[in-house]
């Protein structure tokens, strides 16, 4: 975890996050490793985490454009994706807020793939 501390630091020193938004990510870190025994690292979520840090810094100032349906129909065969959506609907109610539609298929597909990166460890 330490390398992904690194990466939000980096994106503090250089104005891209904020340091609530950094408090917020660190929380959300410690929140899946005590609740769902995840730990993230930079080589399995580096995407994952740097998505939600740079939501958090744009939800209120703009939207993204989500995911195609024939990607989120994908995103549905997975095996992960019923624990993925499961957790996404925990990290709102507990620490990130609500996350708009089309920001919540991004999380999605990165949670899925880091999921499934775990199994194959």
């Amino acid at each position: 975890m330490n390398e992904l501390i690194n990466r939000l630091n980096l994106l503090l020193k250089s104005g891209v996050l904020h340091e609530e938004n950094m408090k917020t990510v660190l929380n959300m870190l410690n929140y899946l490793k005590e609740k769902y025994d995840l730990n993230l690292t930079e080589e399995n979520s580096s995407m994952l985490v740097t998505h939600i840090a740079m939501y958090l810094e744009r939800k209120d100032k703009e939207s993204i454009e989500g995911l195609d349906i024939d990607s989120l129909n994908e995103l549905k065969e997975s095996k992960k994706y019923t624990l993925a959506l499961q957790i996404i609907q925990n990290l709102e109610k507990d620490v990130l807020g609500p996350i708009n539609d089309s920001e919540k298929t991004f999380i999605l597909a990165h949670l899925i793939n880091f999921l499934e990166g775990v199994d194959r460890v």
